[in-house]
């Protein structure tokens, strides 16, 4: 096939009208972003319609619904509905998710139209097109990893950070491969006609050349052996290069600077944003747990400290300990943990971190030379988490939690809070939201709180509505279903006084899977009276009989499943409750807990 582009004579009039077609089309793809926005806000209400017209099925409510046949239908839409959800949420690799797949290949190929779209056979146009493009998509690509709980994508679209940073990544993929083809053919354009001597020279181009080759070393540091050596190493790079490579795009063309200023805007709010507003100085007590690599990391709060913003299945990011909060490297050096326990209940935040290596082994150091009596300081940021869009998972009709080894940190306190749900429920009190419960009379604190006065822990995020407020108690309870595996009943000391298998509505099962612990004498001593022995197996979980234990029950419809734990955990459990989704039409909210990268 003949290469269709060729070198035009340069006329005023040419060079006019080209750069009406690149401001234009550049607008265009900036523009255009709306429009998925909108397909997901018309699916969610079309989702939530047909959802509603299903539920007359059931009960009186029945009686004033839709004749049978379009009810039967409305049924089997949901049905294949959730099928094709379901498996647009699987993992493909390393890549991500199905769904985050096409997004990208649709959204890569809507780009490339916008590029080809008018060029004719001008090689420079064509050129020019691919920065131009690019260049218009950075406020998207900065919106997209902008860590903050009042980010208008999380708000539009319900997915979390952690969520939409898969799709930055992605993004950044198209991003990068525009701008190399870009700089490609401009350099191409320059040996074919004989002047790269003369341009390379040039302000523009040197800029240019800076501007391409910090792009490239991002891409290189997103590469999985350099995350692996050095995670930290990948972040710094990302945090050094984001105002940076916008500084050198500013004065590298004119052309691009209203997208380079919008990008400015969003990194400079945000980044304050999260200064101001998010983190704080905190101290805490750190202690090993004993006979395991556990560090349990206790933040004492103020009385005046509002904990029923610290909601379960929320993270916070800490820094090492000493860090300042004026020190421009807490943000290279920051990390995400689980919040383990109900901070309104018990008083605190607590955090349970296995030491592994680099930031986790200097906390298990710290709380080695420390004592109990001793405060550490930090830097903490405001929890975030998906579970501020979780659904109320008391309408479901039995909730399955998996944990593996310290991802109990996420599930215990879902659990406790579902438990703390039911209980209120079933003793008339309403179905308050037990994520936020009040905070007592300050009177009511232990003195060794108020030796802290100097820690401001107020969260000025969103509340967590994980359990969410409602008019009236659902007509059946769930039940809930928590399967926790562990190499030794000492991982799972620090959580056991918390849990309960008293309730009819909730089991509670611990699997541990160490051999030096298969004898039952070696963990019953460890468990308090509220967790029967035979609650506890020394086996690895048999994921295809808790599924189908759960799934299986009569009556059970819809079933909210979380799981934290290692990716192979992760993966045999979505293969087991896809069978019930996919054979059988189960409706399933499903969430896998991770932080990615």
């Amino acid at each position: 096939m003949v290469w269709p582009y060729h070198f035009p004579s340069q006329t005023p009039e040419l060079t006019a009208q080209r750069r009406q077609s690149l401001d234009f089309h550049a607008r265009l793809a900036q523009l255009s972003i709306f429009l998925p926005l909108l397909l997901i806000i018309l699916s969610k209400a079309l989702h939530f319609s047909l959802t509603k017209i299903a539920a007359l099925h059931n009960g009186a409510d029945r009686e004033k619904g839709q004749p049978k046949s379009k009810l039967f239908l409305v049924t089997r839409v949901l049905a294949v509905w959730r099928r094709m959800a379901w498996w647009a949420d699987d993992d493909v690799g390393s890549w991500g998710t199905r769904r985050e797949l096409l997004w990208a290949t649709g959204w890569a190929t809507w780009l490339g139209v916008l590029v080809v779209r008018g060029t004719g056979d001008d090689y420079l146009h064509l050129t020019k097109r691919f920065g131009i493009v690019a260049a218009s998509q950075l406020p998207l690509h900065y919106l997209l990893s902008a860590k903050s709980p009042y980010n208008p994508l999380q708000l539009l679209t319900s997915l979390s950070h952690e969520e939409l940073n898969a799709y930055h990544r992605l993004l950044g993929r198209i991003l990068i491969t525009f701008f190399t083809l870009h700089a490609t053919f401009y350099l191409n354009f320059y040996v074919q006609a004989g002047f790269l001597s003369k341009r390379i020279r040039d302000t523009d181009v040197q800029l240019g050349l800076a501007a391409i080759t910090g792009f490239l070393i991002i891409a290189t540091s997103t590469l999985a052996p350099i995350r692996r050596y050095s995670y930290r190493l990948f972040y710094i790079i990302h945090i050094i290069s984001a105002p940076t490579l916008l500084i050198i795009l500013f004065f590298h063309v004119t052309h691009i600077r209203v997208y380079v200023l919008e990008t400015f805007a969003i990194f400079i709010l945000f980044s304050l944003q999260r200064y101001f507003l998010s983190q704080r100085h905190a101290t805490a007590v750190l202690n090993s747990i004993p006979d395991t690599s556990l560090v349990s990391i206790t933040i004492r709060p103020p009385p005046s400290a509002k904990l029923s913003s610290y909601g379960p299945g929320q993270h916070v990011y800490l820094s090492p300990p000493n860090t300042s909060l004026s020190s421009p490297s807490r943000f290279a050096i920051m990390n995400p943990f689980s919040i383990a326990n109900l901070p309104s209940e018990d008083r605190n935040i607590q955090l349970v971190v296995r030491a592994l290596g680099g930031p986790t082994k200097s906390l298990a150091q710290t709380a080695a030379i420390t004592s109990s009596e001793f405060s550490v300081p930090f830097t903490l940021e405001d929890p975030y988490g998906a579970s501020r869009f979780f659904p109320d998972l008391i309408r479901y009709d039995a909730v399955l939690l998996v944990a593996g080894g310290v991802g109990g940190t996420f599930t215990v306190p879902i659990y406790r809070a579902l438990l703390n749900r039911l209980s209120h429920s079933s003793s008339n009190l309403g179905s308050a939201n037990l994520s936020q419960v009040d905070d007592p009379d300050p009177a009511s604190y232990d003195k060794s709180f108020s030796d802290h006065e100097d820690i401001e822990l107020h969260s000025l995020t969103p509340e967590n509505p994980l359990l969410p407020s409602s008019p009236s108690s659902p007509s059946t309870q769930p039940k809930i279903h928590f399967h926790w595996s562990v190499r030794s009943p000492a991982d799972a000391s620090w959580a056991l006084p918390f849990l309960s298998t008293d309730s009819s509505l909730s089991s509670f099962n611990l699997h541990v899977t160490s051999s030096s612990s298969s004898i039952p004498h070696a963990v019953t001593p460890t468990l308090p009276p509220s967790i029967p022995p035979s609650n506890v197996t020394f086996d690895r979980m048999d994921l295809r009989t808790i599924v189908n234990g759960v799934f299986g029950a009569d009556g059970v419809q819809k079933v909210a499943v979380l799981v934290c734990g290692p990716e192979q955990l992760g993966r045999g459990l979505r293969t087991q409750v896809g069978k019930w989704v996919v054979g059988e039409g189960k409706e399933v909210f499903w969430h896998a807990e991770r932080f990615g990268w």
